[in-house]
Formats: structure tokens, sequence, C-alpha cells
């Protein structure tokens, strides 16, 4: 008999290419960000689904205790909020290979990270660019 493998998801016991443990990681990275205050959890929600819009294929996970969104299984972006400032950035895996003035390096060899000020609009377009080359690199790559 071929059984999917049984998982312990935050003390659930749930099949691991079940509907509902997809859905447990959803509601959890959803807590984090309610947890949040605003305006950073505003701010979250909305680049939350701006990245799961990007593509189909986009598929939400924890990674380190961080949202983490993945394309075909690798890892793409993370979604978190910088320490000293408290703004909510998105951290773009294959950074060192884009190109844009709002990616901040800093002393990462790989990653770049796009800061986005809570108080502030989001420019849609920017982020979509950003989001949209994320995803044309890694299709480049594969």
């Amino acid at each position: 008999m071929n059984e999917t493998p049984i998982i312990f998801f935050h003390g659930r016991s749930i099949q691991r290419d079940n509907q509902a443990f997809k859905q447990s990681i959803m509601d959890n990275v959803l807590d984090i960000f309610m947890a949040k205050d605003e305006p950073n959890q505003s701010c979250f929600l909305v680049l939350r689904n701006i990245i799961l819009e990007a593509d189909k294929d986009i598929q939400e996970t924890l990674k380190y205790g961080m949202p983490c969104y993945t394309f075909k299984g690798k890892h793409l972006f993370y979604l978190w909020e910088d320490k000293k400032t408290g703004w909510p950035y998105i951290l773009f895996v294959d950074g060192q290979l884009m190109d844009h003035p709002k990616l901040s390096q800093g002393k990462r060899a790989r990653m770049k990270i796009y800061y986005q000020n809570p108080n502030t609009d989001l420019n849609l377009k920017e982020i979509r660019d950003l989001l949209n080359s994320a995803l044309e690199l890694r299709l480049s790559s594969d």
C-alpha cells in the first residue's frame, strides 16, 4: 500500500501532501503577520498577496521561522522585517544576479533586500517588476 507519510505540525497529525498541511502553513504565516502592529501588519499582508499572485507555482512555507516563498521547489523570496528599522522587506535569494537601485546587498554574498517603509504607499509596479525579474532568473537557470 502506498500511503502518504503522516507528519506532526503544531501538534496536529496531517498527511504531508494533504491540502490540510498546506493550509496549516498558510494559517501559521497569517498568524505571524496578524500578530504585527499596524502599519506593518497591512504592509506584510499586501506584500504577501503580491508575491502569491506573481505566479501560480509560488508556494508559501516557513523556513527558519520566516515566511519563505518557493518556485518549483526552490527558494525564491523571504518576507520579514528589519531588526533595526522594523520595516518589512522582501529578501531575494538570487539577488546578486539582480541590478536595481532599491535592492540592498549589505554584507550578503548572494541575497539582496527590498525594504518597504510601512508608512508610505507601496510602489506596486516596482515590486511586481522585481518579483518578475527574480522569476525570470529562476526560469532561465533551470
